[in-house]
């Protein structure tokens, strides 16, 4: 079975211009960190269809388009 080991927020900020870019956070507060770290293990350890995390698909030199 797959296992959490890590993760992070992931914002997508508009600049007033209209232009974007992404923040990563990883570094958050216990009150924050503690309930998603709680959320993740409930989703291991239901399993279902629905919430399982997949692997990323990982595409092999055969499967590039050309």
């Amino acid at each position: 079975m797959n296992k959490v080991t890590g993760w992070a927020v992931i914002c997508t900020i508009t600049r007033p211009n209209g232009t974007w870019f992404d923040k990563t956070i990883t570094d958050l507060p216990k009150y924050v960190s503690d309930p998603v770290d709680e959320y993740l293990n409930a989703l291991e350890k239901d399993n279902s269809i629905h919430y399982q995390m997949e692997e990323p698909l990982i595409l092999t030199k055969e499967m590039e388009v050309k």
